[in-house]
């Protein structure tokens, strides 16, 4: 029996082997508070990470009086809007027939190539039309607030039903081509003034559109401005256009000027259309972040042979989006973007500072003690960290980088310019100028810049 027992001693059984670490365990009160406190770590370490992932990044609120933005108003008799919707009420659509409704209206083909059905279509417009160039001669354009901001990348409404109308960009664009069928007309027909007419209240309409607009409006009234452009060179090459209407053209076109687009309404625009994104029911599980965004990309099938379906990422994008507080830290870094800005654009821009090098591609900026508080909550290189970890502001703020959109704009407006000055030149000189600085003095007081002030 003596031999029994110190054999179990020395091979101990099964039991004892998987009791053993809790023996030892137990012998060391040390080890015993040791262990609690990693269980408790383990348990409340999440919930804790979670809680403190937002520390550091103040919540400014909104970065401008949105009560005062929303309530912006410019009185009736100055505001062409009042006139583009009483036209838009009297628009008549184009009635095409079966063969015909997959043909677009083609402005550039003119009035003489144009089908039947679209000449037909601008006769029976006639009165819409008139109120149209009526309204392109008003001083300002500014919609209500309710209706410009529906008109935006964030925002996808349907179409309308029967008896609605349709919204003002759509309306403007039916209006542009009528218009222009119109100056085509005129043209044809040796009245080059009256095709001037058409051609500046086409002008004045799309200077208007992006005003006070959102990102889309100024994209859409950029396309708008190429095409005017474009049918607007054998307008201006046109013998038949005196070099009194080429002076008159040329001044209509500068005093467009004072129409220039307001960045800050724009801004603030597309803030409030993303607050209402972010605030929407599917608005926290719309945005996966990019490196789960890449596992449905073919690349990754091609790299690693997997792939996940859109149903696989939906679940997913929803429990890191929770994880990462989202949407709350995306709203908290677009409202400080937004501040950072909005300081930028209210400054002349003369005034206006250099981006901050270091938070590039963001166009952040530094600002002294006289910036409002709110621009200054943090330095432009820790609101860069901020939002290089927001996944939610990342994929908005990339719609509010419209650098791009207001140099198209500018060198547009330019173009032109110097084209409607070069034709005078050239027919006072009989050759081209040589450079355009020769356009000063007798056709312009000054070039307009190649890229707008500020940038």
């Amino acid at each position: 029996m003596k031999g029994t027992a110190t054999l179990r001693r020395n091979f101990p059984t099964l039991s004892w082997l998987i009791t053993a670490p809790f023996h030892w365990f137990g012998k060391s009160r040390r080890r015993i508070w040791g262990g609690v406190a990693v269980l408790l770590g383990m348990i409340a370490g999440p919930p804790l990470w979670w809680a403190i992932q937002l520390v550091g990044l103040p919540d400014i609120g909104e970065p401008f009086d949105v009560q005062e933005f929303r309530s912006l108003t410019i009185p009736d008799d100055r505001n062409a809007f009042v006139l583009y919707h009483q036209a838009a009420a009297r628009f008549k659509p184009l009635e095409q027939s079966d063969q015909s409704q997959d043909r677009r209206v083609n402005v550039r083909a003119g009035w003489s190539k144009a089908a039947p059905e679209v000449r037909r279509w601008v006769e029976e417009n006639r009165e819409a039309l008139a109120l149209f160039r009526q309204a392109a001669e008003r001083p300002d354009a500014l919609e209500p607030p309710s209706a410009s901001l529906s008109d935006s990348y964030f925002v996808r409404t349907a179409a309308p039903a029967p008896g609605q109308h349709l919204n003002m960009r759509v309306s403007l664009a039916l209006f542009q081509e009528m218009a222009l069928l119109e100056a085509s007309r005129r043209e044809e027909h040796g009245d080059m003034a009256g095709a001037w007419e058409w051609y500046r209240a086409v002008l004045r309409a799309l200077h208007h559109l992006r005003r006070h607009a959102t990102v889309a409006r100024r994209m859409a009234a950029q396309r708008w401005h190429t095409e005017l452009r474009g049918q607007m060179i054998p307008w201006i090459e046109d013998a038949r256009t005196s070099p009194a209407l080429l002076h008159r053209a040329l001044e209509d076109v500068l005093a467009c000027e004072a129409l220039a687009p307001s960045d800050s309404y724009t801004l603030k625009a597309e803030y409030l259309n993303a607050e209402g994104f972010l605030a929407g029911r599917n608005g926290r599980h719309l945005i996966p972040p990019a490196w789960l965004r890449s596992l449905g990309s073919r690349r990754m099938v091609r790299s690693l042979g997997i792939i996940l379906a859109p149903e696989q990422i939906r679940p997913i994008a929803a429990a890191w989006s929770t994880w990462r507080r989202e949407p709350e830290r995306s709203r908290r870094v677009i409202r400080l973007v937004t501040a950072n800005w909005l300081a930028f654009y209210d400054l002349p821009p003369n005034q206006r500072p250099s981006p901050d090098i270091d938070a590039a591609p963001w166009e952040l900026y530094a600002f002294g003690p006289s910036a409002p508080a709110k621009a200054r909550a943090l330095s432009p290189e820790a609101l860069g960290r901020w939002l290089d970890t927001a996944d939610y502001a990342q994929e908005i703020l990339r719609l509010f980088m419209w650098r791009r959109l207001r140099i198209q704009e500018h060198v547009g407006h330019r173009e032109l310019v110097i084209r409607l000055a070069s034709e005078l030149y050239r027919r006072d000189h009989g050759a081209e100028p040589p450079e355009p600085e020769a356009l000063v003095g007798p056709y312009l007081k000054r070039l307009p810049p190649e890229i707008p002030e500020g940038e």
